[in-house]
């Protein structure tokens, strides 16, 4: 018969054999733990390596817009300022070619076909000359000024978007 001993030892037996079966579970999960942890450190340092790459990589594309975009501001500005120059030397030019000419209008108003009336508003004519030339439209110095100026701005506006259009299509292309 089996004797409590005996009960007891085999219980015994049992208890040992479920302790080191779940130590041995232990350990199996804390070594497959730590194997994991060390995959999610490396997994982690690369993640953050390639978005210090990725960072660095985007400030470099940034930078190198901007220096583009700074070229083309400044080569815009410089067309700008030469047309300026240019359109204000043109009607400088005009405006001396006709005072030494001594006379603003070389035609009379009736020669023109334009009728006296308006020949007289001193607000077309501004009493300077003896008609208004046909062909011509009289403006003051100040305002063909205005005009050179406008105009230069107009054309190294286009000018400049010219330059960035260019640019986007290049960009568009490399893609």
């Amino acid at each position: 018969m089996v004797t409590l001993q005996n009960i007891r030892l085999a219980a015994a037996i049992v208890a040992g054999i479920a302790i080191a079966l779940l130590v041995a579970a232990l350990l199996l999960t804390r070594a497959t733990l730590a194997e994991e942890r060390g995959k999610f450190e490396i997994w982690k340092t690369s993640v953050a390596h390639t978005q210090a790459e990725a960072k660095a990589d985007a400030l470099e594309q940034k930078a190198k817009q901007e220096a583009k975009d700074a070229k083309a501001a400044q080569s815009a500005q410089s067309d700008y300022d030469a047309l300026r120059e240019r359109y204000a030397g043109l009607v400088r030019a005009q405006a001396t070619q006709r005072s030494a000419d001594g006379t603003d209008l070389r035609r009379s108003a009736q020669s023109a076909g334009i009728p006296a009336q308006a020949a007289q508003d001193s607000d077309i004519s501004d009493g300077a000359g003896d008609g208004i030339p046909f062909g011509t439209v009289l403006i003051s110095q100040g305002d063909a000024l205005i005009c050179a100026e406008n105009t230069a701005y107009a054309q190294g506006a286009y000018g400049w978007a010219a330059q960035i259009s260019q640019f986007a299509g290049e960009k568009g292309s490399d893609h």
